[in-house]
């Protein structure tokens, strides 16, 4: 980090690496070396400061021919700053696959108003639902928004995710801040 300290990263699992006591700061800045077969590869991140996570509301909802679950989080998003958000859903205590990001593009200072649509929840009275807020910075919003679009593109020579890795390696490092709320369903219409 900025302040000199320094930690060999273990892998906690597949392609998952997390510092064994360090605690990340928010306005600080991390840089993470990868070395592998004979080459270094290197790429920074920011961590931002942590915004609340108030709480969130779910509702079912059909749309066409298809169920899916409306998640609206509850947060106030801090005036004058880029924020950029991502939302790690977890069922039963189970984290579900896929990341949905968000920026403050267009609601700089203000609640949240942005529903998040989902497919993947089968929620059923009764389950815990947890929706983890991350702030993350703008590097790792990047890479994920273009994954999103390249991820199901059809052309013939499809194009990699904005990495912020040096060297042409595919992937990102990120520093985020979250906050995590649980509740448990009830009365879900099915």
């Amino acid at each position: 980090n900025n302040d000199g300290y320094f930690e060999e990263l273990q892998e906690t699992e597949s392609g998952i690496y997390q510092t064994k006591s360090f605690v990340g700061k928010a306005g600080s800045n991390y840089l993470l070396k990868v070395y592998y077969e004979g080459k270094t590869y290197d790429a920074r991140s920011t961590m931002p400061a942590n915004v609340a996570l108030d709480t969130f509301l779910l509702a079912p909802l059909q749309l066409a021919n298809m169920k899916v679950v409306s998640i609206l989080p509850v947060f106030k998003d801090p005036a004058g700053e880029k924020n950029y958000y991502s939302f790690v859903r977890y069922l039963n205590g189970t984290k579900l696959k896929g990341t949905i990001i968000m920026s403050d593009e267009l609601s700089d200072g203000k609640n949240n108003m942005q529903v998040i649509l989902s497919s993947d929840e089968k929620l059923k009275t009764g389950d815990h639902f947890a929706l983890e807020l991350r702030n993350i910075d703008e590097a790792a919003h990047r890479y994920l928004s273009t994954k999103m679009l390249t991820a199901n593109q059809n052309s013939a020579a499809p194009v990699n995710p904005l990495s912020n890795f040096s060297g042409g390696a595919l992937g990102y490092f990120s520093t985020f801040s979250s906050q995590k709320k649980e509740a448990i369903v009830t009365d879900w219409i099915e």
